[in-house]
């Protein structure tokens, strides 16, 4: 009798759970956002019902972070978006495809490669024009030997 009470219940309950998780999913239409989120996402108003459910969320997510920036961060993310916008398809391609490969690393491997970027860029511009000349300065076959072995790794990135 309590195993059949229980069915009951249970069964009786799934549909009001499960339009209870469908709306919690459902993103929010343009009236519904916040106004600093209609702000933030302003070019997307006329668009905003035909985007799908999860393009409104990586949206929202976004402003959600854009609204945690500093001007100062505010300002370099626009730089960036407009480089980005300045970009060939193919640039673009590419720019995924070796974030991709980043994401597919160890995480020792992504450390490695984020301390060797951050030394970089701390690097002054002399100093990053003369890493530039010593490579240069390679012999043919050294320089060869080099992108082979970056191309190895890179074969490695892509395998994992």
């Amino acid at each position: 009798m309590k195993a059949r009470m229980l069915l009951l219940i249970t069964l009786l309950g799934l549909p009001v759970l499960a339009a209870a998780d469908s709306t919690r999913d459902e993103p929010p239409s343009w009236g519904q956002l916040e106004q600093e989120q209609q702000q933030a996402l302003a070019r997307y108003e006329n668009s905003w019902n035909e985007l799908g459910p999860e393009q409104k969320a990586r949206l929202l997510r976004a402003a959600r972070h854009w609204r945690g920036l500093g001007p100062a961060e505010r300002e370099a993310v626009r730089k960036r978006l407009q480089r980005w916008q300045h970009l060939s398809n193919e640039e673009k391609a590419q720019i995924r495809e070796r974030f991709m490969e980043f994401e597919g690393m160890s995480p020792e491997e992504r450390s490695r490669i984020r301390n060797n970027y951050e030394r970089y860029r701390g690097m002054s511009p002399r100093q990053r024009a003369e890493l530039k000349e010593r490579f240069r300065e390679l012999g043919p076959e050294e320089r060869k030997r080099l992108r082979q072995k970056l191309r190895r790794h890179q074969q490695r990135w892509r395998e994992v």
